[in-house]
């Protein structure tokens, strides 16, 4: 490229040149914007693709993975890192929980009976539903893995209701854990 007084134009300076090209542009815009508000009408629609003043290049950008499986901008490292390491989570809280409880009994430090165990089971298991409900408001996979963490901890207690402790018949404590 040659600049006005004819002698070639460096690699910074074109791209200062583009760059205030691009900045013009945007400045233009802008007002645009302004006077279509200022006059009371409606903006145009967000994420219009424009296309460039002539002569300006097009970034660069990089290919989009797409799968038909999961959906437009779901990836499979994505998806795994969403709800993979939030069910593994869920599943260490449990495990975590039936350990020390297990011990706890075993050592004698937790001394209930076997109905107030599934009773104190089932009140903790409300509790953590209604966080769950609570925070599905804001923040939608956390509250919804509280929820399956609710849900473990009333299938472990109809578990230890049921074939652990035969405090209700097996039947029943696996129809409720079904309807559950």
């Amino acid at each position: 490229m040659t600049g006005d007084d004819g002698q070639n134009d460096s690699p910074l300076e074109a791209r200062i040149d583009r760059l205030e090209r691009s900045m013009s542009a945007l400045a233009a815009e802008v007002a645009a914007l302004r006077a279509t508000l200022a006059r009371g009408g409606a903006p145009p629609l967000p994420f219009t693709r424009r296309e460039p003043a002539a002569g300006t290049p097009m970034p660069a950008q990089p290919p989009r993975r797409r799968s038909r499986l999961l959906g437009e901008g779901l990836d499979i490292e994505r998806l795994l890192g969403r709800y993979g390491m939030l069910g593994i989570a869920v599943l260490a809280a449990a495990a975590a929980v039936g350990t020390f409880l297990s011990w706890a009994i075993s050592r004698g430090y937790l001394t209930l009976s076997p109905v107030a165990r599934i009773m104190v089971g089932l009140i903790f298991a409300a509790g953590i539903a209604f966080w769950g409900f609570r925070l599905r408001e804001r923040e939608r996979s956390f509250g919804s893995s509280l929820l399956g963490l609710s849900l473990v901890v009333v299938l472990v207690c109809a578990y230890a209701a049921g074939p652990g402790l035969l405090v209700i018949p097996e039947w029943a404590a696996f129809g409720g854990a079904i309807a559950v």
